[in-house]
């Protein structure tokens, strides 16, 4: 479960980002000199593709949190099969 909890992680650390960047939107908003607004458009960027970073990492969590559970299905289903085949050679 160690990659689960590292996804956690980065995504806690993106939505860190995140509310950091957008509080200092917030703050550049204030100011109207020319620079400021570039440099809100820069972060306003950057905010966009955070959170697409921070969504695609969520869907590869779930995707890998799936192919762990379908994984151990698997397992179990065979366990059970070989228990079974060495149940009726007992008969």
């Amino acid at each position: 479960m160690e990659p689960n909890s590292e996804s956690e992680n980065i995504v806690k650390e993106f939505s860190q980002q995140s509310d950091a960047i957008c509080s200092e939107l917030s703050r550049l908003r204030e100011v109207s000199d020319s620079n400021q607004s570039e440099a809100v458009s820069v972060l306003e960027e950057t905010l966009q593709v955070l959170q697409k970073i921070e969504s695609r990492i969520e869907a590869s969590d779930e995707m890998l949190n799936k192919g762990m559970s379908l994984i151990f299905w698997v397992q179990l289903a065979t366990l059970a099969a070989f228990l079974a085949m060495g149940f009726f050679f007992l008969l």
